[in-house]
């Protein structure tokens, strides 16, 4: 074992080939049998739920929800922190107010700071011991040194350990799956990267698309949104589709072509035939969403010359239309479970390495 780590070390002078031999559990955490690391299988069942066929109407855009990985250490200063992070309806700086219970004190950076008030803002905090991660969702941070608001989830979906847990379970409100797991993660829509060998999460607008009869969720989710049965909410659940709740696993059958233009697109979609994504929240609106580690975005808008977040019309046109033939093309593996994760058989990629 001392000298595979040592020629790796070596490698990492002359080539990339390291990357492929091990791999860093902050930025590919979980172990290989964990659902996001787990390919699509030769025995997949797949199923067509015509996501933006001719039945639905067309997404107005493509959005991204940003996840946090936070890594903390002995050195940060321990901070307030209030069971909160409420969505309900305040505007802006209104979810800054603290109104919640204080839970006790933890490591957090004093200059780190979360504020955006539209999205879902899953969070995972990598504590000082490097393994153990807490999820939360949705995380406020409104300045430097300021309390931590965020929801409490200490049961089986609150902590995990990024070497040694499967990651399957976390904060996400409409579904309990991992607040980091599935998440595009720094780097990896970039020009030159490697490919993305991991699942993904995908969101869709729950009214339109998630099944409308209990219990609302299928495995690996633990559960679904608490007004998914109310008819006054406006965003209850509304599919008709049997198969397709919080916790399908969608992927894009191997068998199928798509011409893509663009290359975040063609990265997509490498990930989407050998891996799939995880339903795992509702976008509340007529648009697909995947979930993005804080900064993707704007790494990608830098590289790219245009948004992640894609509209039909304008400079993002075409990445609008990559988007569109990814989410058209979703299939849902009907017989993913926790005995044959991704369908079973035999897997369409390789493990994933062992951690550097």
């Amino acid at each position: 074992m001392k000298f595979i780590v040592l020629n790796c070390l070596i490698l990492i002078l002359v080539s990339s080939k390291c990357e492929d031999e091990c791999r860093d559990p902050l930025k590919w955490p979980f172990l290989s049998s964990s659902i996001w690391n787990t390919p699509i299988g030769s025995n997949a069942i797949f199923h067509d739920p015509k996501i933006f066929h001719s039945s639905f109407v067309l997404p107005h855009n493509f959005f991204s929800d940003d996840d946090y990985f936070i890594v903390t250490s002995e050195t940060d200063p321990m901070t307030p922190w209030y069971n909160q992070g409420w969505w309900g309806n305040p505007d802006g700086e209104a979810h800054c107010n603290i109104t919640g219970q204080f839970l006790r004190n933890i490591r957090f950076p004093v200059n780190l700071t979360v504020r955006q008030f539209g999205n879902n803002n899953a969070a995972a905090l990598l504590q000082p011991d490097n393994h153990t991660i807490i999820n939360t969702q949705p995380l406020y941070r409104c300045s430097f040194g300021s309390p931590v608001l965020s929801l409490l989830r200490e049961d089986i979906a609150g902590q995990d350990d990024i070497r040694f847990g499967n990651g399957t379970w976390g904060a996400h409100g409409g579904s309990g799956l991992s607040s980091i797991g599935g998440t595009i993660r720094l780097g990896e829509l970039l020009p030159h990267s490697p490919p993305i060998r991991h699942a993904l999460k995908i969101q869709l607008n729950a009214t339109a698309y998630y099944y409308d009869k209990r219990p609302g969720f299928v495995w690996p989710a633990l559960g679904c949104d608490g007004y998914a049965f109310d008819l006054k909410n406006p965003h209850h659940y509304g599919g008709k589709d049997i198969y397709l709740s919080p916790g399908s696993l969608l992927a894009i059958p191997s068998h199928i072509d798509i011409q893509l233009k663009t290359q975040p697109g063609k990265k997509l979609l490498f990930a989407l035939k050998n891996y799939g994504g995880y339903i795992c929240d509702n976008t509340v609106a007529n648009r697909g969403t995947l979930g993005t580690e804080h900064g993707v975005t704007e790494e990608f808008e830098s590289t790219y010359g245009y948004s992640f977040n894609a509209q039909p019309k304008g400079s993002t046109s075409q990445w609008y239309n990559d988007l569109l033939l990814l989410f058209q093309s979703l299939h849902i593996v009907i017989n993913n479970s926790n005995r044959t994760i991704g369908g079973g058989g035999i897997p369409l990629q390789p493990p994933s390495p062992p951690f550097c």
